[in-house]
């Protein structure tokens, strides 16, 4: 039996995303990237859980389980070895389908735009405008960017 053939899929989870926000920037033309993909595949409003924490949601959004199902405490302590958790367990998922994936480290976005765009533009295959990718990071306007 042969393998179906491969489909690459690109999520992107954008923290505290707002449409209210990002829909007067399509409007205006200022994200043409976003407006591609959006135009060229599925975009939509998802609903919070609770706690709404930001570990705590990806972790909904990785294993597809809610927080009292994926291990979810309210303690502190035990949060961030549950998320670690949880993202070897989809990285394990990964490899062992043979996903292709391509891992990006929200500061290196910061710090190399332009690198970034290059990455992600070479695993989806080309025809994106990279030099708009980059330009549309603003170091500014990210926290906690030291280190």
């Amino acid at each position: 039996m042969t393998d179906p053939p491969s489909r690459k899929v690109l999520l992107i989870g954008w923290d505290a995303a707002d449409w209210k926000v990002i829909t007067p920037l399509l409007d205006a033309g200022k994200m043409p990237n976003l407006e591609r993909l959006i135009n060229e595949g599925v975009m939509g409003n998802l609903s919070t859980l609770y706690p709404s924490l930001s570990p705590t949601l990806w972790t909904s959004i990785a294993t597809g389980k809610r927080p009292f199902n994926h291990g979810y405490q309210r303690a502190v302590a035990p949060l961030k070895h549950i998320y670690l958790t949880q993202v070897a367990r989809v990285k394990k998922l990964l490899t062992t389908r043979k996903i292709p994936t391509l891992y990006v480290r929200h500061r290196e976005c910061i710090r190399e735009s332009a690198t970034v765009a290059a990455r992600i533009n070479e695993f989806l295959g080309g025809g994106l405008d990279e030099a708009a990718m980059a330009g549309s990071v603003a170091p500014r306007l990210y926290r906690q960017t030291a280190g």
